[in-house]
């Protein structure tokens, strides 16, 4: 099943996803500090502060093939 979802969305799975202890226990150290601190932003600070770019980063790096992203544009014409 495919959703489209936005990059804050995208964290949010993440985070419940990554969070599962088997899933967990493939994350390094440096890994698990790197998606603390993001989650920490995303939770005390304003979540659109993760940025696309940030959330994309930890996502292919930690759940590659999880996620796909792709910037869409759609200009409506008048």
């Amino acid at each position: 099943m495919k959703r489209q979802l936005t990059h804050i969305e995208a964290w949010a799975n993440f985070w419940s996803w990554v969070t599962v202890p088997e899933n967990w226990a493939t994350v390094d150290r440096t890994g698990r500090d790197r998606i603390k601190k993001a989650h920490k932003r995303y939770l005390f600070k304003k979540p659109a502060d993760l940025g696309y770019e940030g959330v994309k980063t930890l996502l292919e790096r930690y759940a590659p093939g999880r996620y796909n992203f792709s910037e869409i544009v759609t200009i409506n014409e008048i």
